[in-house]
C-alpha cells in the first residue's frame, strides 16, 4: 500500500530534524525549518513530486508529535 506521502514517508531524517521544533509551531513554518536545514541545492534538485512528498511528511510528522504530545499532557498516554 502506497503512503500519500510517497517515498519521505518515515524518513529519518526529517523525523530527525522536526524533533528538534515546538509542536505549537505551525506547519508552514515547519517545513521551511526544514527545508533550512537541508544541504545547499538540495531541494532545488528535488521533483515537483518529490517536494510535495517531503512538505507532507514534515506536517505529518510534526502533527504526529503534537498528538503525542497532547496526549501525554492529557493523560491519555
Amino acid at each position: 500500500m502506497s503512503h500519500p506521502c510517497g517515498k519521505a514517508y518515515n524518513h529519518p531524517v526529517i523525523r530527525s530534524i522536526v524533533g528538534r521544533l515546538h509542536v505549537g509551531t505551525p506547519p508552514d513554518e515547519a517545513v521551511a525549518y526544514v527545508r533550512s536545514r537541508l544541504a545547499k541545492g538540495a531541494w532545488e534538485k528535488l521533483s515537483p513530486a518529490n517536494r510535495r512528498a517531503f512538505e507532507c511528511e514534515v506536517k505529518r510528522v510534526h502533527a504526529e508529535n503534537l498528538t503525542l504530545y497532547r496526549d501525554v499532557m492529557t493523560g491519555r498516554f
